[in-house]
């Protein structure tokens, strides 16, 4: 009888302690504010640059993360031309915990320098990131424009 009652006592505290861990890690969410760097490359293309990211809405536990706006600019070289991108994204990421899906759509001001010339084009992303809830490390990799294949390293306040 003793055993029994002693493996009770042993699943009944496991199971508490599991769900406590739970309802932890889901009240954490991602922290509103973003700064990376990026470098991305395409055979005859680079591209080089900064952005600021806030996050609008952070519903925590949902498979859906975030709702957010990015700012950026970086210098790019094209064949034989070099130039600035400006751009503005709207970007959303699916996932929970550490791994997040990323999608994001905009406007870009592209300047060219050879011509001096200015133009507007689309501007967007789509790639993996990983960020933890409540932590500063941000790592970036995806495809996109005008980062073309691209990785990012940054931190989150």
């Amino acid at each position: 009888m003793k055993i029994k009652i002693t493996i009770f006592f042993c699943l009944l505290t496991t199971l508490i302690y599991a769900q406590g861990s739970d309802n932890k890690s889901n009240t954490e969410s991602l922290r509103k504010n973003a700064v990376y760097g990026t470098v991305g490359f395409f055979p005859i293309y680079f591209f080089g640059g900064g952005s600021i990211e806030h996050l609008f809405t952070r519903p925590p536990g949902k498979v859906l993360t975030a709702f957010g706006v990015r700012v950026g600019a970086g210098p790019f070289a094209l064949w034989e031309d070099t130039g600035m991108d400006y751009y503005l994204n709207f970007n959303a990421l699916v996932g929970r915990n550490k791994h997040h899906f990323e999608i994001g759509a905009g406007p870009m001001l592209m300047h060219m320098e050879y011509d001096n010339e200015n133009s507007i084009w689309p501007s967007g992303n789509i790639g993996y990131r990983f960020q933890k809830p409540g932590k500063n490390f941000i790592f970036r990799a995806g495809g996109g424009w005008p980062e073309a294949a691209y990785l990012s390293v940054g931190i989150a306040f």
